[in-house]
């Protein structure tokens, strides 16, 4: 089918509908949670529920992230309608979870002096027993990644959030700059910003690390 538009002394102007763009999968399915179909947003939930846990996790660590990862759901179930697709629902979604983020950190520093070490920590569940030849390559992995978690909690949360967001969940700028609010200029320099501090507070446990390796 064609549409045409114009006027007799114009030249006639084509429009073939396999020339637009059809709608994003999660546009529509924002529609339909609109039309009060439940269904459609547990397929957002299954879709999404892993890149925010992880997103979460690396911002308040324990038992803190799966409590926050369902309030993320909630909240976006209950504002739904607020969503106006000027940015992607991915985005959307990760700047509600962005949002509870900073507020329970900033609750957690209010709580307890000593918060920092408390979200470094994390909730032993759900170990699969390894080989004994795979056992001290498993030992070293899981002691890097505490590591690397002992050092995102040390940052500031803005730099926390442009390292998870960019460098752990590969977001583009774009995405980042709604989520965060600032502008991509901004969020490039915060980074680079993040980036020099993460090198500097784990340069320490990187060459220890390697030297435990080599030996």
């Amino acid at each position: 089918m064609v549409l045409t538009a114009g006027t007799p002394t114009e030249a006639t102007q084509e429009i073939t509908f396999n020339m637009i763009a059809p709608l994003d999968e999660d546009i529509l399915l924002v529609r339909r949670c609109t039309d009060g179909d439940s269904s459609a947003f547990e397929k957002l939930y299954q879709k999404y529920m892993r890149l925010v846990y992880s997103v979460v996790y690396r911002m308040v660590p324990g038992e803190e992230a799966h409590d926050l990862t369902q309030e993320v759901f909630i909240r976006a179930f209950k504002n739904i309608r607020s969503f106006r697709g000027d940015s992607s629902f991915r985005a959307w979604l990760l700047r509600i979870a962005h949002n509870l983020c900073c507020n329970r950190l900033r609750d957690m520093k209010r709580e307890r002096a000593d918060s920092l070490e408390e979200m470094a920590e994390r909730e032993n569940g759900g170990y699969e027993p390894v080989s004994d030849e795979d056992l001290q390559a498993h030992v070293e992995r899981e002691e890097l990644q505490r590591k690397v978690r002992e050092v995102l909690a040390r940052l500031p949360e803005d730099y926390r959030t442009m390292l998870v967001l960019r460098d752990f969940e590969q977001l583009s700028y774009e995405e980042i700059s709604h989520i965060t609010g600032l502008t991509i200029a901004n969020v490039k320099s915060r980074l680079h910003r993040a980036r020099l501090a993460f090198k500097r507070l784990f340069e320490p446990y990187y060459r220890t690390y390697w030297q435990g390796v080599g030996e």
